[in-house]
């Protein structure tokens, strides 16, 4: 009674703290709030809790059990008595790591544990104060009281059933909550405003999973899950998206709701596809992933045209890959679900896209190829294969006529689908041979992508026959129905290794060597499959920038082929001699001796000439500079390592008697262009005088951009100028 009276206003005692509006009532556990047993206690509970983390925890072990189990009731005492936060945070560490083990004093404590982690809550200052390691705790605390095993529900399941008869609100899985419906709302109603205004979000959303893993029912919990669904999409961690994402999707599978709550969820979740941003369209592609692979099939149907037309939409208009492609996995999963009917309605929208003009055309290209990767069964019923084979076949040569490089989506999009095609309908696609001739014509198309796509199917058809034996094998192919595509494919494969230097790309060429491989073996073997009829509007003269040669491809190919690669490896241009290079070696190694010999001449020039050239520069570079450029030696070291190889091929005495020949003909010429240049210099000296100016203009060029990269090298930015 003393310590009610007040006397003097100034010298009353002030009274603060969690139950400064509450009756001062007498406490038995003075030890708990006394100054001195504070520390006592925070020492005790520290060293306790670092034993408990270093500790294996044994669930079978009975003795292990029954040491801990005591433990749960003073641990319960530290948190309902004390007053210091350091006891109560100590506390509830310990009981984060001690409840995930089933004690059997865990559900006499429960409710009293839960109800004074609630009003801790409240009185810690959790709507204001989000990063408080008391609230963590709390939530912790909590999401492990309602994740309570199976065993520990049995044992408590007669004061569920009196918690029932007095009106509380029990879980639809009929398991007992630690909180009343009343404190369940408070509790969700706290979350919802946690969730939307704190950084951290791994407690609270522990603590959201536990709540609906125990399927508790009320209108702020379906309220809290729209707000989970705006968060899997706007939040900016990954990690924090996918937890949104698992937690929606199990209280869309177990909840039950209208059919206008559902019809809800299932537009949201669709329109989340559109977000702004990259990694919240691709967070709710992971999630409609999740819906497609969850719901039941009925339910399912009864929403594909809600989820269809949105994801091809965005499957055509995504400017991101990697959405595109997820939008795509989304297509493929919708179609391999729903039933054949349902797919055959998708497929008739499809073949209407694919009869009119522009974009629409262009999304029905990348639909079918879904269609092809997604539902092969389908596409064998009947004729649609072939249907779709044809359809692809018009929509390429269409696109093949007008080869413009911003009108390659029609031809690449064909390609794509045909590619699918061909591996469920290898033997029906293997004798289209109009289609194997435009897929053939598309590897000079001017895009790089429809290039790829293109040689990746020359290649993979090329791989499956044996070169020496396809035609007698009885084996399917366009090569054998369509004269002279053999030697389509080999002008066209030439073509890519032709290409600009900043146009070469290392996976195109060596597809190209590989397939230029095999038709090399081909073409020596069976020549008169190289020829359509005998006036051919493709002749190799015109190619190869050599005159007559006409009829030397009629009776030779293969020497064709050898003179066109020497032709491409002549101007410079590293990337492209290494590709020619390295498909000469590729013919030795595969062809022999038989093949490659009688064209040691005309592969040995170039790499004769690179060598020469290279040696050349690294003279030039050491009398001339004190630095020389090193690198200019290895460029020498592929052609010295084919020449190599060409040597173990065909033998030393044949390869130093060519190689002498190309030797005798570079010198020769080097005369001949000598003597052409003393003779200009008499009979037009005015013409050797303007070469002679151009000359020196080409070197002085030289001599500043060497100068330039030296700068560059050492750092430095601004050009120097001398003064006058």
């Amino acid at each position: 009674q003393a310590l009610k009276t007040v006397q003097d206003g100034a010298s009353a005692p002030k009274l603060t703290g969690s139950s400064r509006y509450e009756t001062i009532a007498t406490s038995t556990n003075h030890g708990l709030n006394d100054p001195a047993g504070i520390s006592a206690v925070v020492f005790g509970l520290s060293l306790f809790y670092s034993i408990l983390k270093k500790t294996k925890r044994d669930s079978d072990d009975a003795s292990f059990i029954a040491m801990l189990d005591p433990f749960i009731p003073m641990l319960t005492t530290c948190v309902n008595v004390s007053r210091d936060n350091d006891v109560i945070l100590l506390s509830l560490r310990c009981l984060g790591i001690l409840l995930r083990t089933n004690l059997p004093s865990v559900p006499s404590c429960a409710k009293t544990l839960g109800t004074k982690t609630l009003d801790l809550l409240t009185s810690a200052g959790s709507l204001s104060n989000l990063h408080h390691e008391l609230t963590l705790g709390c939530f912790r605390t909590l999401a492990l009281l309602l994740g309570m095993g199976k065993a520990l529900v049995e044992e408590v399941e007669g004061q569920a059933a009196n918690d029932k008869a007095e009106g509380e609100l029990i879980s639809i899985s009929s398991k007992p909550l630690p909180l009343n419906s009343g404190q369940m709302e408070v509790l969700i109603s706290m979350l919802k405003v946690a969730i939307i205004d704190s950084d951290s979000h791994n407690a609270t959303l522990a603590l959201v999973k536990a709540i609906a893993s125990r399927r508790f029912i009320s209108p702020e919990f379906y309220d809290l899950m729209e707000t989970l669904l705006q968060l899997s999409v706007r939040s900016q961690k990954q990690t924090v998206r996918q937890q949104c994402s698992v937690i929606f999707m199990q209280y869309l599978v177990d909840y039950p709701m209208a059919k206008q709550r559902l019809e809800g969820h299932m537009k949201q979740i669709i329109l989340n596809v559109k977000y702004e941003y990259e990694d919240g369209r691709l967070s709710a592609l992971g999630l409609v992933n999740a819906v497609i692979d969850k719901l039941p099939t009925s339910l399912l149907e009864d929403h594909a045209q809600l989820f269809f037309l949105p994801l091809v939409l965005q499957l055509v208009n995504d400017d991101s890959k990697d959405c595109r492609e997820a939008a795509a996995k989304s297509l493929s999963r919708l179609l391999n679900r729903v039933s054949i009917d349902v797919v055959q309605s998708f497929y008739d929208y499809t073949i209407r896209w694919s009869e009119s003009s522009g974009p629409l055309q262009r999304t029905s290209l990348q639909v079918f190829g879904v269609f092809a990767d997604a539902r092969v069964d389908f596409l064998k019923r009947g004729i649609l294969a072939d249907e779709l084979i044809e359809r692809m076949n018009k929509h390429l040569a269409r696109s093949s006529r007008n080869s413009e490089i911003d009108d390659w989506e029609g031809a690449y999009f064909s390609l794509v689908c045909l590619e699918k095609l061909a591996v469920p309908f290898n033997a029906m696609l293997a004798k289209q041979s109009d289609v194997w001739m435009e897929i053939v014509k598309s590897l000079r198309h001017p895009h790089p992508w429809v290039k790829q796509v293109s040689s990746r199917m020359v290649a993979a058809h090329l791989t499956t026959l044996d070169p020496a034996t396809f035609p007698d094998n009885s084996e399917s192919t366009f090569l054998l129905e369509r004269h002279g595509a053999l030697f389509e494919i080999a002008k066209n494969l030439c073509s890519l290794l032709n290409m600009y230097e900043s146009e070469q790309n290392e996976d195109l060429s060596e597809r190209a060597i590989k397939s230029l491989t095999w038709t090399m073996q081909a073409m020596h073997e069976y020549p008169h499959l190289c020829f359509a009829n005998e006036s051919s509007e493709d002749e190799p003269g015109e190619e190869s920038g050599e005159e007559g040669l006409s009829e030397e491809k009629k009776k030779n190919p293969v020497g064709w082929l050898m003179t066109r690669l020497s032709n491409i490896a002549k101007p410079k241009g590293d990337k492209r001699r290494e590709a020619v290079y390295k498909c000469f070696a590729a013919f030795a190694t595969y062809g022999g001796p038989s093949i490659v010999s009688p064209y040691l001449d005309l592969m040995l020039e170039p790499l004769h000439r690179s060598i020469v050239e290279t040696s050349n520069k690294v003279v030039y570079n050491t009398s001339k500079s004190r630095n020389p450029v090193e690198p200019v030696e290895e460029k020498a070291d592929l052609a010295k390592d084919v020449m190599q190889v060409l040597e173990e091929s065909c033998g030393t005495e044949a390869f130093l008697e060519a190689y002498a020949s190309v030797k005798t003909k570079a010198r020769e010429k080097r005369e001949q262009r000598k003597q052409s240049m003393a003779t200009e210099a008499v009979q037009d000296p005015k013409a050797a005088a303007s070469r002679k100016i151009k000359k020196h203009q080409n070197e002085r060029n030289r001599r500043k951009r060497k100068v330039a990269e030296r700068r560059a090298q050492r750092g430095g930015k601004m050009k120097r100028r001398h003064l006058d």
